[in-house]
């Protein structure tokens, strides 16, 4: 008898949240892009997919600085940072951006943290397999890779927090181009009139941390950018985030000689 509910348990629990398919369980979880440049942008922190009743909401128990509201207006940001760049040199970076609400999952998190219904385990692993897989990818293919990992905060002071874990996910390329060249990301955001913070008070979450070991490859660095309230609900001040970001990766390319 115990069985039979449990058959019946998982074939509704299949139809209803569409976790199975023959080919590719979690299709509809995450949307992932391939590009052409050797630059990845992740956002997970930004879903909307509602998986109740048989998926509960995460508990406060799991881990100090429990949050489980979205980064408010980040999906949307890697999809108008490609167009942006596409718009101006005709190739586009690769992709990430988590579907399904935090209130479930957080993608950021190590995986004893990340979640509490078991049903969320497959896909954890599945998720950042794809970035992982996708990395492997992009270094092969081009020959280096900036993974770019887009969140969201709260403040009416400060702009952007750009984490590097005390450049433990730069490689020494990285952090030159990303840092401490004269074009570099960094002082181009100050140039560009924005309030930005290193490491300060995000240091970096799990996405950047799991990649640390790839930044002993010689152009693989990985970096969290974190996004201001007062830009995120600001249609105009977003849009300029936009372009001005997407600049600041042509400009990185460029300096990396990426033709």
């Amino acid at each position: 008898m115990i069985k039979k509910y449990l058959i019946i348990f998982f074939l509704l629990f299949s139809c209803s949240t569409n976790l199975v398919y023959k080919n590719h369980p979690f299709k509809d979880y995450y949307d992932l892009k391939i590009g052409n440049l050797p630059v990845f942008l992740v956002a997970s922190h930004d879903g909307d997919m509602n998986l109740e009743p048989l998926v509960s909401v995460r508990s406060d128990s799991l881990a100090p600085n429990y949050n489980i509201k979205n980064d408010i207006n980040t999906k949307e940001i890697p999809d108008l940072i490609s167009s942006f760049i596409f718009k101006n040199i005709h190739l586009k970076p690769y992709s990430i951006v988590n579907n399904v609400h935090r209130k479930y999952i957080d993608l950021n998190r190590n995986s004893n943290q990340a979640y509490e219904n078991i049903l969320m385990s497959d896909y954890y692993e599945e998720y950042h397999k794809s970035i992982n897989d996708q990395i492997n990818n992009i270094i092969n293919k081009h020959g280096s890779c900036l993974l770019i990992d887009i969140h969201g905060f709260f403040s009416k002071s400060i702009d952007i927090v750009l984490s590097t874990r005390n450049n433990n996910t730069l490689s020494i390329l990285g952090q030159e181009l990303i840092l401490t060249n004269k074009n570099s990301i960094y002082n181009n955001y100050i140039l560009q009139g924005y309030d930005i913070n290193l490491n300060e008070p995000f240091y970096g979450g799990y996405t950047i941390k799991s990649t640390k070991d790839k930044s002993l490859y010689p152009y693989f660095s990985s970096i969290q950018i974190e996004i201001g309230s007062t830009i995120r609900y600001d249609d105009e001040k977003l849009n300029q985030f936009v372009e001005n970001t997407a600049n600041n990766i042509i400009n990185y390319l460029i300096e990396a000689g990426y033709q």
